[in-house]
């Protein structure tokens, strides 16, 4: 009996493996259950199951089955993949990097596990760790196009711009039609100053891809000064930050970014006690929603709004607003029918050169005696001429601005600048970007 219940479930494990390969889910569920029910301790069905919870989007539940499977025969390098990834899900690096070892330790040559090891150790911003393990990965596979993009993202964040261009290089040979180390490629090449090598990158990506809007918006970075327009496009905005949403948090704790905080403790500076909860508040470019907790407990009515929606429905998660509208920022403030008390900002005003219509706009829809709270990054006054409406498309695809630029056009905009701090607004490579944190309040009309 027994050994016609070992080939009963052998026989059901194929099925259950064919059905999964082939995307039904419902029926490989079902086998894979009928599979340990004949063999309890069958660890490829418990694993396969956990898998499937991982597809289904359940992923404690898929971490626990494989968990349980590795307990059994902890010999089994796929499942300790499977594993790690669904840890890095969970943003349980330390984890995860445990499990891409143990993986490693039972099939040392395998490059997945080394390239997925890489990928934990730069979540943990261990980028030179991230170093060894994408090289062991371009040893083992030196045709595999994904690990040499990895190896020059991880050259990238050493400093090592000449090395990351020869990697990014290298895998785009090997997969022409790879796109994310064009990106890579671009970026290196922008941030060695070889901007007509960048351009010419970003021309090649256009060429391929017509009409897409970061190589659009890079061309005009690297190209003429004549060139370059009033703000960045809103399809690059939305694509850029789109493709961020899932990273953006996790990104930005690691480079201990403190924008919305500051500006958070900014805003509740220029509050009294008796009008806390009252205020109506909206938070321009709000991203995730990083602001939102900093303005919760002044707002009776705090509004989101953003371009990207998948940003928005990250912003959603936190639950802290009362309203998340997808629009560009300018034209949401034209739009509103019901002034506001305070306007936030955080590094989203870096999007736009030309800032005087957005001011206007800002201008008429914040009562007066409200306040306008925003950073925006700096341009060295000696390296502007002596136009003071001068800003600058910077290479980093951002646009910079004086202090004196900032101050004149929120005074012709009947805004009386209250304050203007100097201080780091985020990391470029291993360089500080400086920046100004602006508070200005709106003059009465009498």
């Amino acid at each position: 009996m027994a050994s016609e219940a070992s080939t009963e479930s052998k026989e059901l494990l194929k099925q259950a493996i064919a059905s999964h390969r082939d995307g039904d889910l419902t029926r490989s569920e079902s086998l894979y259950k009928q599979v340990l029910e004949l063999d309890p301790k069958q660890t490829d069905a418990m694993q396969l199951l956990g898998v499937i919870a991982a597809q289904l989007g359940n992923t404690p539940l898929a971490i626990e089955r494989v968990n349980q499977s590795i307990a059994i025969n902890p010999n089994q390098p796929g499942a300790l993949n499977n594993l790690g990834n669904m840890l890095v899900r969970e943003e349980r690096y330390e984890e995860a990097m445990d499990a891409f070892e143990r993986a490693i330790h039972f099939a040392p040559d395998d490059t997945q596990s080394h390239l997925h090891l890489g990928h934990v150790f730069g979540y943990l911003h261990r980028h030179l760790d991230a170093y060894t393990a994408y090289t062991r990965a371009t040893e083992l596979s030196p045709e595999d196009a994904t690990a040499w993009h990895s190896l020059g993202a991880a050259f990238e964040k050493l400093g090592r711009l000449d090395d990351a261009v020869e990697a990014y290089q290298k895998s785009i040979a090997i997969s022409t039609e790879y796109v994310a180390p064009r990106d890579g490629l671009g970026r290196a090449l922008r941030l060695a100053g070889r901007l007509d090598e960048a351009l010419e990158v970003y021309q090649q990506w256009l060429a391929m891809d017509p009409g897409n809007p970061i190589a659009e918006h890079f061309i005009l970075v690297c190209g003429a000064p004549e060139n370059v327009p009033e703000r960045a496009s809103q399809d690059y905005v939305k694509q850029t930050f789109d493709g961020f949403a899932d990273t953006f948090d996790s990104l930005l704790s690691r480079l201990d970014y403190c924008v919305p905080e500051r500006l958070g403790k900014i805003a509740d500076s220029l509050v009294a006690d008796k009008d806390r909860g009252t205020l109506r508040i909206a938070d321009l470019g709000c991203g995730t929603g990083l602001c939102g907790p900093y303005l919760r407990d002044l707002a009776s009515h705090l509004v989101g709004v953003d371009l990207s929606p998948m940003m928005l429905a990250k912003a959603k998660e936190r639950n802290q607003y009362d309203e998340l509208v997808e629009a560009e920022l300018t034209q949401y403030l034209i739009d509103c029918s019901e002034p506001f008390d305070l306007i936030v900002s955080a590094d989203t005003l870096i999007y736009i050169g030309d800032l005087r219509p957005t001011f206007d706009a800002a201008a008429a829809a914040i009562r007066a005696g409200g306040a306008l709270v925003f950073s925006i990054e700096k341009l060295e006054s000696e390296t502007a001429p002596d136009d003071p409406d001068h800003f600058r498309l910077g290479t980093s695809g951002r646009y910079q601005h004086t202090e004196a630029c900032i101050r004149n056009w929120l005074q012709a905009r009947g805004f009386t600048v209250n304050a203007c701090t100097e201080t780091e607004v985020r990391k470029e490579g291993h360089d500080s970007v400086t920046g100004y944190l602006f508070t200005a309040t709106r003059n009465s009309t009498d």
